[in-house]
């Protein structure tokens, strides 16, 4: 079995990733700035991937690298666009290069669909071979670092996978999945009923499938893939079938979408409030017919691993 080096291991995707492998039988190694007694792994203690010179230890017998780690945190700050250019692009050339330098066979990097736009046209669904429209500076810092591990790739003999799903959801998942969940769960009047705008999603364990095929299956050099379930979900579907694993009736009501809109402007959610109001569709063809990857968990039994999760936790 190979040996794994992790990067990101104690987030969402990272615990579930760990999980998996180790289950695999692989020999799983975490790169972490914290030492988390939660985190049944081997742990080696880093400084910040910017700042790394002794690599050695990271690297000794790893045949692949997943790098999950990044800034994700969105503000309108020229620091902090700063700060993503340096932990998401800077920090991911110089573990590319490290890697390459260690004879590491393989690096897959997490980006982001974002790299692709915020939103699809009708009929329309992202593609690999779509022009890049980030719209702003974690997209941004996201295509930049993928920019970079194609020019590693080109230069040395390491293979580098790169990933670009669209929101992940699951046991565990945080943000505003886990909101629209606490909302569907109180009963809160949502006006969403008339939406009819299609979002991909992805499934945790369909995409850590996805990963740990691409540890190992015959690959190109260089290779970048969108993922993402099958079937996109439409807002008012979604939010019913939350309710009915909830043991809830879903409140849904209309209204019009430009007063969804102005109403998230006024509150500083319109950025949020843009994506429940476009349509953003994947199309996974392209990882579907170059691996043997299929989603293996269905819409609906997704929702309902993620509701015995959140049952469980938030409302025993």
């Amino acid at each position: 079995m190979s040996c794994i080096l992790i990067t990101g291991g104690s987030g969402f995707i990272g615990r579930h990733l760990i999980s998996h492998l180790k289950a695999q039988g692989h020999q799983v190694r975490c790169a972490v700035s914290t030492v988390h007694a939660d985190l049944d792994v081997e742990q080696i203690l880093i400084e910040p991937l910017e700042h790394m010179t002794d690599w050695h230890a990271l690297f000794d017998q790893v045949d692949c690298v997943i790098h999950l780690a990044a800034h994700v945190h969105v503000t309108s700050s020229v620091s902090s666009d700063a700060t993503f250019h340096l932990v998401n692009s800077e920090a991911t050339k110089k573990l590319g290069w490290a890697a390459a330098h260690h004879d590491v066979k393989r690096f897959i990097f997490m980006s982001t669909i974002k790299v692709n736009g915020e939103y699809t046209l009708a009929h329309m669904p992202f593609t690999e071979t779509d022009l890049p429209r980030p719209s702003d500076a974690y997209a941004k810092s996201k295509l930049r670092a993928e920019q970079y591990l194609k020019e590693i790739s080109c230069a040395t003999a390491m293979q580098v996978v790169i990933l670009r799903p669209p929101l992940v959801y699951g046991p565990g998942v945080k943000a505003n999945f886990l909101h629209l969940i606490t909302a569907v769960k109180k009963r809160y009047p949502l006006p969403f009923s008339h939406l009819n705008q299609q979002r991909s999603m992805i499934y945790i364990d369909n995409l850590i499938h996805a990963i740990d095929l691409l540890t190992h299956e015959p690959l190109k050099s260089y290779q970048c893939f969108l993922v993402a379930d099958d079937q996109p979900w439409v807002l008012p579907e979604l939010i019913k079938r939350l309710a009915f694993h909830l043991n809830q009736r879903a409140l849904l009501f209309p209204f019009p979408t430009v007063g969804i809109q102005a109403l998230g402007k006024l509150l500083g959610k319109d950025t949020a409030v843009a994506r429940l109001t476009s349509s953003l569709i994947v199309d996974n063809r392209l990882l579907k017919n170059s691996t043997s990857w299929q989603p293996k968990v269905a819409n609906d039994e997704g929702l309902r691993q993620t509701i015995k999760w959140y049952q469980k936790h938030y409302h025993p």
